[in-house]
């Protein structure tokens, strides 16, 4: 009797662990799905302390108008990939810098898939699949000894190469509907003051070729409808004055991945110094102008103010016109010249 009495609780309690097991695993499936649903509100404090650490930057997720908690309106879910709703974002500047943040964000909405975090570990430029903002504003800062303000890591700061242009993350889509952003650059010379805005509207370009050359067919029209870009800035590069209009489909990426890259219309309008660049065509970003095709106007008051913004000598002649086309291939450039004007000379 005493054998059988002990030997019964023993199997009760063997048998009850698969359930046991079975009740947690239920019970974390359930937090799990409450926290997705929620968007997890309670990590915005933790998390904008963990990117403060791992970035050596204040990042904060509350506005500095909002008097109520930090978490409010902040949403983030795991599963699938990251996905955040925040109401806010800022990332302060590094101490050295005297601007007054290095990015600020209001109403952003952002997508990262695990498989770019991963890639990044090797070297690789992060890839952000989407980034949506109301508002944006931008201060990019990099010294004559080559510290530059995205540049997160203390060791990274200073860049062994300065004279290297400006590197961002890639973007699967990148949408802002205004913003702003100040680009000074000591080793390249260059500072520059730029607005950008998405609105609504309809813009067309006309007069874009299939391909570059005499015998290409006639021109097409391209329509852009819907949310149209503009981009405007004003500054200085290689001391001469710089002025920039570009209008674009909304759906122009600013830094777009090769892979996934489509070319959309865009109208370029520049002006370096003494030299006037006109341009319709077609191209897959605004940062590197990848997928960069269509026709061009170049003009100055001499072959002298054309050479200035690329630091080339040219001699000093009359007036200068020319037009054609041009197509950017990867690194390549391709320019047919189907007219050149020098003062009364027609090349």
């Amino acid at each position: 009797m005493t054998q059988a009495a002990t030997a019964t609780p023993v199997v009760r309690i063997k048998r009850r662990w698969p359930l046991i097991i079975f009740a947690v695993a239920l019970m974390l499936f359930a937090a799990v799905g409450i926290g997705e649903l929620a968007g997890w509100p309670f990590l915005a404090a933790p998390l904008a302390k963990l990117l403060s650490d791992k970035l050596d930057r204040s990042v904060s997720f509350a506005a500095p108008d909002n008097t109520g908690a930090a978490s409010g309106g902040f949403t983030v879910r795991f599963l699938g990939g990251i996905s955040a709703n925040l109401p806010f974002l800022e990332i302060a500047a590094p101490a050295w810098s005297q601007t007054p943040h290095l990015l600020r964000a209001r109403h952003v909405s952002l997508d990262l898939r695990y498989i770019d975090l991963w890639r990044t570990r090797e070297d690789q430029p992060l890839r952000i699949e989407r980034l949506q903002a109301a508002e944006l504003d931008g201060e990019l800062e990099r010294l004559a000894d080559g510290r530059a303000s995205w540049k997160f890591k203390p060791n990274l700061e200073r860049d062994p190469n300065p004279p290297q242009p400006l590197t961002i993350p890639l973007f699967g889509k990148l949408q802002v509907d205004r913003g702003t952003l100040h680009y000074r650059d000591v080793p390249l010379n260059i500072d520059v003051n730029a607005q950008l805005s998405l609105v609504d509207g309809a813009d067309a370009i006309s007069g874009v070729p299939a391909s570059p050359g005499k015998n290409s067919g006639p021109p097409v029209t391209i329509a852009a409808t819907g949310k149209v870009l503009r981009l405007s800035g004003a500054g200085r590069y290689r001391n001469l004055p710089l002025k920039v209009e570009l209008v674009s489909s909304g759906l122009l990426p600013w830094a777009a991945d090769g892979a996934a890259a489509v070319a959309v219309p865009i109208t370029l309008d520049a002006t370096i110094g003494r030299a006037v660049f006109a341009f319709k065509g077609t191209a897959a970003d605004a940062l590197n102008l990848s997928a960069f095709s269509g026709r061009f106007t170049l003009k100055g008051p001499s072959l002298a103010a054309v050479g200035d913004p690329i630091g080339v000598t040219l001699p000093t002649t009359p007036a200068f016109h020319s037009k054609g086309v041009v197509v950017r291939k990867g690194k390549t450039w391709n320019v047919v010249i189907d007219e050149a004007i020098i003062g009364v000379s027609h090349l």
